[in-house]
C-alpha cells in the first residue's frame, strides 16, 4: 500500500473534487455573509440540514450587477475546490440568480411589519436616556467579551452601580432567556437604564435578537432601553423597539454613562464664567453703593461751618482793605487831574458797591445761620441723647452700650447715662425675661 503525505493526499483530493464537481448548481438560503476589501465575497449556503461553505472571487464579483444579503435564497452555478493546505472545500460561485425569498427573511418581514402595525416601533415612543443614571442593567452573556467591554467603559468614564442580569444570546431558547433578563433588570428597583445585546456573529447567531417574546420585552421595558447587538453593519428587531440603537456593545457603554471628565471641564469654565459674573456684579455695586453714600449729618454741618467762616473772612477782608483803597483812589484822582472824571465815576461806582456791600453782608450772615441751626436741629433729633430728655438713661459696660440683658452678670460694673449726668451702679441680679416683675 502506498504512503501519501498529508498535503499529496489533500492536493489528490482537490484535484477529484474539481473533476467530479467542477461544474454544478447548487441551491439554499444564504447565511454569513461577508463582503471582504478585497473585492471577494465570503458566505455560507444552507438548507434545513446541511451547509456549505461559498465564495465569490473578485474577478466573478465584477461581472454582477446584483447583490444579495443573508436570507436570501439563491442558486449558484459554479464548482467545488478543495484547499490543500488545511484539507477543507468550498464552493466557488461565477454566477448567481436569485430563487426566492429564504424561510430566515421572510420570517422576519413578516415579524417587522406585524409588530410595526402594532406601534412597537413607533419614533414617537422612545425616550431619553437619564443623563446621570445612578444604576445600569446589562443583560448579556456571562464572562462574554461584550460585558467585559461594558464593564470597562462604563468604569472607565463615570462611577455607577452596574447590575448584570445573566442570559443566552444565541441557539435555542436564547430568545426568552433574553426576554427574562430584561423583564427581571425592570423589576430592580434601582435600576434607572438598561443595555441589552451582545458582541457579533452571523446572522443565525444573532437572530435571538429578532424573535417576537424578545422583541416585545424590549418594547415594554419600564426603564429606557438601549439595544446594542452586533457590530455597526447588524441590525434586528430589538433595535427598533428599544429607545436607542447603538451600533457596539461598547457604544452603548459610552451612551449610557456621561463622561467624568468632560463634566470637570465643563463645571470649571462655568466656575471661571461665574467668578467673572461676580466679580463685575460686586464692581458695579459697590460704584452704585459708592454713589449713593449717605453724608452723615454731623459731616453736612461741620462742611456747611467751613464754608461760612471762609465766606466771613473774605468779607471781613474787602471791609478792612476798603478805607486803604479809597484813600489809594483819591490820591490817584489828583494826579490825574482833568483825567480824573473816570476815576471819579469808577469812585462813585465803588460807593455805591460799598453801601450795598454792608446789607449783602447781613443777608449773607442770617441766611448762614438759619441753615446752620436748621441743620443743628436735624442733627439733635437724630440723636440718641434727645431720647434722654424724657427720662430714660443709657447703660453702658466699659464704655459699649448694653443693648441685652443677657450681656451682664451680677456685680458687673456698669455706668448711667442720663440727660444731664451720669452714675455708676452695680448689677445685683439679671432676669432675661422683659416681662418678670422687679422685686
Amino acid at each position: 500500500m502506498t504512503v501519501h503525505t498529508v498535503t499529496e493526499l489533500n492536493t489528490y483530493i482537490a484535484e477529484c473534487l474539481a473533476d467530479v464537481f467542477g461544474d454544478r448548481v447548487v441551491e439554499g438560503e444564504v447565511s454569513e455573509f461577508k463582503p471582504y476589501p478585497s473585492g471577494h465575497w465570503y458566505f455560507t449556503l444552507k438548507d434545513a440540514t446541511s451547509s456549505l461553505k461559498c465564495v465569490m472571487w473578485k474577478s466573478a464579483v465584477a461581472r454582477t450587477k446584483a447583490t444579495f444579503r443573508v436570507g436570501d435564497k439563491l442558486r449558484l452555478f459554479g464548482g467545488v475546490s478543495g484547499y490543500a493546505v488545511n484539507g477543507t472545500y468550498q464552493f466557488n460561485t461565477q454566477r448567481f440568480e436569485r430563487s426566492g425569498e429564504g424561510n430566515l427573511a421572510q420570517r422576519l418581514e413578516e415579524l417587522r411589519a406585524r409588530l410595526g402595525a402594532e406601534g412597537l416601533f413607533d419614533p414617537s415612543k422612545k425616550r431619553p436616556l437619564p443623563p446621570f443614571p445612578r444604576t445600569v442593567g446589562i443583560a448579556t452573556a456571562q464572562n462574554s467579551a461584550a460585558l467585559a467591554d461594558m464593564l470597562r467603559v462604563i468604569g472607565d468614564r463615570f462611577p455607577v452601580d452596574i447590575v448584570v442580569a445573566p442570559c443566552r444570546v444565541q441557539g435555542e431558547g436564547a430568545a426568552a432567556d433574553i426576554a427574562r433578563a430584561v423583564r427581571w433588570l425592570n423589576a430592580h428597583p434601582a435600576v434607572d437604564v438598561i443595555i441589552v445585546g451582545r458582541g457579533g456573529g452571523s446572522a443565525e447567531d444573532l437572530f435571538a435578537f429578532n424573535e417576537e417574546v424578545a422583541v416585545r420585552a424590549v418594547a415594554a421595558s419600564r426603564a429606557p432601553i438601549i439595544s446594542a447587538v452586533g457590530h455597526e453593519s447588524d441590525q434586528c428587531l430589538c433595535d427598533l423597539a428599544a429607545d436607542l440603537r447603538a451600533p457596539t456593545p461598547s457604544a452603548a457603554a459610552k451612551a449610557v454613562v456621561p463622561d467624568a471628565q468632560d463634566l470637570e471641564r465643563g463645571l470649571d469654565v462655568a466656575q471661571d464664567r461665574l467668578d467673572d459674573a461676580v466679580s463685575r456684579l460686586t464692581s458695579r455695586a459697590r460704584e452704585r453703593v459708592g454713589a449713593l453714600r449717605l453724608v452723615h449729618p454731623r459731616e453736612r454741618l461741620a462742611r456747611g461751618r467751613r464754608e461760612y467762616e471762609s465766606l466771613e473772612k473774605r468779607l471781613h477782608l474787602a471791609i478792612t482793605r476798603w478805607p486803604r483803597n479809597r484813600e489809594r483812589v483819591t490820591a490817584l484822582h489828583a494826579r490825574l487831574g482833568p483825567t480824573g472824571a473816570k476815576v471819579r465815576a469808577s469812585r462813585d461806582r465803588l460807593a455805591a458797591l460799598s453801601a450795598r456791600l454792608a446789607p449783602a453782608e447781613l443777608r449773607l450772615r442770617t441766611v448762614r445761620a438759619d441753615r446752620v441751626a436748621a441743620l443743628d436741629a436735624r442733627l439733635q433729633a437724630l440723636s440718641p441723647l434727645r431720647v434722654l430728655d424724657r427720662g430714660y438713661a443709657l447703660v453702658l459696660r466699659e464704655g459699649a452700650v448694653v443693648h441685652d440683658a443677657g450681656q451682664l452678670a451680677p456685680e458687673d460694673a456698669v455706668t448711667l447715662r442720663f440727660a444731664r449726668g451720669s452714675a455708676v451702679a452695680r448689677v445685683e441680679s439679671v432676669r432675661n425675661n422683659p416681662g418678670e416683675d422687679d422685686a
